[in-house]
């Protein structure tokens, strides 16, 4: 989008720890056009691995 048209996105990702957990199950990611409304997006990525266990409580993770 950026390279498309030149215009400027303004961001932000936001954690989401529970508790006083050390890792966060997952981030918020919002984006937005400065200058239109024709680009935004807010998305909620899961940090998961396929074929591993994290424990978000002490930031190990170990293959299932």
């Amino acid at each position: 989008y950026i390279r498309l048209t030149g215009n400027h996105v303004r961001y932000r990702v936001t954690p989401h720890f529970i508790g006083d957990e050390l890792v966060a199950h997952g981030v918020q990611m919002e984006a937005a056009s400065v200058e239109t409304d024709e680009f935004a997006y807010n998305v909620y990525i899961f940090n998961v691995q396929d074929g591993y266990q994290i424990n978000y409580a002490t930031g190990a993770a170990t293959k299932e």
